[in-house]
This record gives C-alpha cells, structure tokens and sequence, in this order.
C-alpha cells in the first residue's frame, strides 16, 4: 500500500525500542536481548537504505 516503506520502519523502530526498553543494569539480562535489537537495528538499517533508491 502506501507509505508501506515507512510503516515498515517505523514498526522497526518500535520494536528496537521495546527490546531496549528491556536493558537492565544487570549484563546478563543486557547480552541476552542485544541480539534481538542488532536484528532489528539491521533491518531498520537495510530499510532506510532501500527507500533512498525510490
């Protein structure tokens, strides 16, 4: 649909945000959702990348 780029972004933003909402002083709680957010900031990455081609 329309502007589905930018929702796909912004969907991935939130997400990244959620999972960082999650960090906790503690480094174990930390390492065991950094993975989930470079997923997510990897997207977000490839996302923004893709729609300065349009």
């Amino acid at each position: 649909g329309l502007g589905g780029g930018h929702d796909e972004r912004e969907q991935t933003l939130n997400q990244i945000l959620v999972e960082m909402d999650g960090f906790d002083t503690d480094t174990s709680v930390m390492f065991w959702r950094l993975p989930t957010v470079l997923i997510y900031s990897t997207r977000l990455y490839f996302a923004l990348v893709a729609s300065t081609g349009e």
